[in-house]
């Protein structure tokens, strides 16, 4: 994947003129607000009773004694969860990432089929919850690529997810990703949702050409030497040397070596 270089400049200029995208930025957390990765302990507590909360308000999970999602506890050793906190330290927004066989995670028992995902790691992202206060801040948009780095750096070839058809339509339309749907959508926690996975390559160079500005925040938490060792799409510096892409940072760098 490596081999693939992206020059972010041309990139931008063919996505806007050949097909349509808007290159509209990301939006950032709120200032004060963090997302911190936690597999175990109090924290990690506090996510799930936060997730409870919010699939049982909303009617897509039984009520429980343990105050917890029924349905994911099978899951509760291999799951972390992506924990969103303001600038208090309450919880505002989760989401789940499992790793592993496709047949091991969530989405393989409600679709058995792993179309062409059989043979790879896979990172589903699942349980997003977030606060209605913060539902369009930027938190949505933020945990996805926190899920995205935690399943890159924990080596998966593969992203998938159970989603809505409007979700689908969102990733496929406004960011050009390339998720493949792996059978029908299926009654699951609340909602019709379609299962759907793409390679981690497909998806890196897919947002290089279609939405480079969203690819290069995507990787701005990478430093140069993991764009090299993990074998990611190196991005030449676009035009701007004030950009976070630009000679001096991370992934500017991992395209001069």
């Amino acid at each position: 994947m490596g081999d693939f270089v992206i020059d972010l400049a041309a990139a931008q200029r063919e996505a806007t003129r050949s097909q349509g995208f808007r290159l509209v930025e990301p939006r950032k957390l709120p200032d004060g607000t963090h997302i911190e990765i936690v597999d175990e302990g109090p924290l990690w507590e506090r996510a799930a009773h936060f997730q409870y909360r919010h699939y049982l308000e909303r009617g897509y999970c039984k009520p429980s004694d343990r105050e917890v999602v029924e349905a994911c506890e099978p899951w509760r050793e291999t799951s972390s969860f992506h924990t969103t906190l303001d600038s208090s330290g309450e919880v505002i927004g989760v989401m789940r990432s499992v790793t592993g066989a496709y047949s091991d995670l969530p989405i393989g028992k409600v679709e058995s089929t792993p179309g062409p995902f059989a043979d790879h790691t896979c990172t589903e992202a699942a349980s997003l919850s977030v606060s209605a206060k913060y539902a369009t801040a930027g938190v949505v948009e933020a945990l996805y690529r926190s899920v995205f780095e935690h399943g890159v750096r924990s080596s998966a070839t593969a992203m998938v997810a159970l989603v809505r058809q409007e979700m689908l339509r969102l990733l496929r339309r406004f960011y050009g990703l390339p998720y493949v749907e792996l059978g029908p959508g299926q009654w699951y926690m609340g909602s019709d949702d379609v299962p759907v996975g793409a390679t981690t390559e497909d998806l890196c160079v897919a947002l290089g050409r279609n939405r480079p500005n969203v690819y290069s925040w995507f990787l701005e938490s990478f430093t140069a030497e993991e764009v090299v060792r993990l074998d990611l799409p190196v991005v030449l510096p676009p035009e701007d040397p004030q950009s976070p892409l630009g000679p001096s940072g991370p992934l500017g760098q991992a395209a001069e070596s």
